[in-house]
C-alpha cells in the first residue's frame, strides 16, 4: 500500500471518529441520518444504523484502497449509507415475499386441505420442509407466524387480539426474527436434502 493511500485512510478514520465524537460541530450525524431513512422506510427496529455506518465505512476503505478519487468524504459516505439502507430494504423485501408465499399457502393448505394451494408452491416436499422448519421455533414464534402469515393479520390486530403486552415496535421485531429463524431453518433443512435456494 502506497503512502497517498494511507494518507487518505487515515483522514477516513479521522473524519469517522470526529462524525461520532458527542462533541461534534459537524452538520452531517450519520447515526441521525441513518436512522432518519431507516425510519422513513419502516427499517429502524430490522437494521441497526451502527451496522449500516460500519458497511459504509468499509466500502469506502475498499474504494480508497482500489485508488478511487474521493473528493468528499462525507457526501460519499452519505451516498454509500443511502445504497446500503435501499439494499437492506430490497433484501429485505425480496425474502418476506418468499417466505410469505411458502408460509401462507403450505400452512393454509394443512389448515384448509381443500383450498387450493398456489401451484409454485404446492410440492409436498416444500411442505414438508416447512413443516419440519416450524419445529425449530417455540409457541410463540408459531403462533406470530401464523396470525401474521397466515391469518393476515396485522401486527396491532395481533397485540390487540393476545395476550401480547409488547409495543408494536417489539412486536414487530420479535416476528422478524421468528421470519428469521423460519427461513434460515427452511434453507438449512432444503440444502441437506439436495434442494434448491431458487423456486
Amino acid at each position: 500500500m502506497n503512502a497517498k493511500i494511507e494518507k487518505h485512510l487515515e483522514e477516513l478514520d479521522r473524519l469517522i471518529i470526529s462524525l461520532l465524537s458527542p462533541g461534534s460541530i459537524a452538520p452531517f450525524k450519520p447515526l441521525l441520518w441513518i436512522n432518519y431513512h431507516l425510519k422513513q422506510r419502516n427499517l429502524h427496529d430490522i437494521f441497526d444504523a451502527k451496522e449500516i455506518l460500519s458497511e459504509a465505512y468499509l466500502r469506502t476503505r475498499k474504494s480508497i484502497e482500489n485508488g478511487e478519487k474521493i473528493d468528499d468524504y462525507i457526501a460519499w459516505l452519505r451516498h454509500t449509507c443511502f445504497l446500503i439502507v435501499l439494499e437492506k430494504r430490497t433484501e429485505l423485501s425480496r425474502e418476506k415475499v418468499r417466505i410469505e408465499r411458502i408460509a401462507k399457502t403450505s400452512l393454509s393448505a394443512e389448515i384448509q386441505p381443500d383450498q387450493e394451494a398456489e401451484p409454485a408452491f404446492s410440492n409436498d416436499q416444500n411442505k414438508s420442509i416447512l413443516k419440519q422448519a416450524l419445529t425449530y421455533l417455540t409457541p410463540q414464534e408459531n403462533q406470530l407466524i401464523n396470525s401474521r402469515f397466515v391469518n393476515g393479520l396485522s401486527w396491532t390486530d395481533i397485540q390487540n387480539n393476545t395476550d401480547e403486552t409488547a409495543s408494536l415496535a417489539a412486536l414487530r421485531k420479535r416476528g422478524q426474527r421468528a421470519f428469521g429463524r423460519l427461513k434460515d431453518a427452511f434453507y438449512s433443512i432444503k440444502n441437506k436434502k439436495g434442494g434448491d435456494h431458487e423456486y
